[in-house]
């Protein structure tokens, strides 16, 4: 666990250091994205799944603090609803840098037990916003139920996301 925590750090400071700048005085605004990627990145191959998702994330609130709701399918039946807080760092360059956190729903149907049905989804996300607001990106997530259930696997998902801005009417 501690190298995770190595590796999230080093991205961190490796994105701010090469990035640099201030952040566009905007306020974030509300989006809609779509994602695919892999559940259960780093169990055997018998257990990854691919899975697609999709998500609102709201206006930001203050501080670039934003709610978000997230609904993912995975193969053999899996499936997790979100609902949780969003902070983006958004430099003036277009490139982002998103960390998140949201209680969720785990339905495990035939996929990887993860202990019991609540459970917490995290994650590292950076992506690109071109000129139209429209971002593309990556993301890294942890999924587990944090020591609450009868077990607790926890489990990886990797995902390439696209989002689209909703802007508000005048």
């Amino acid at each position: 666990m501690k190298s995770h925590a190595w590796l999230t750090g080093t991205l961190i400071a490796t994105f701010l250091t090469v990035t640099g700048g201030a952040q566009p005085d905007q306020p974030l605004g509300a989006e809609l994205l779509a994602g695919f990627g892999v559940l259960n990145l780093q169990q055997d191959g018998d257990t990854v799944q691919w899975m697609g998702a999709v998500e609102y994330r709201f206006d930001e609130v203050k501080w670039n603090l934003r709610p978000w709701v997230g609904y993912t399918r995975a193969e053999q039946g899996t499936n997790f609803i979100s609902a949780g807080l969003l902070y983006t760092y958004k430099h003036s360059s277009g490139f982002n840098l998103s960390i998140a956190w949201a209680p969720s729903y785990y339905d495990v149907n035939d996929g990887w037990d993860l202990g019991g049905k609540l459970n917490f989804y995290s994650f590292l996300e950076t992506g690109y916003a071109f000129k139209n607001d429209h971002v593309v990106s990556v993301r890294v997530g942890h999924l587990s139920n944090g020591g609450l259930g009868y077990r607790n696997p926890g489990t990886e998902t990797l995902q390439l996301s696209y989002s689209v801005p909703f802007r508000r009417g005048n």
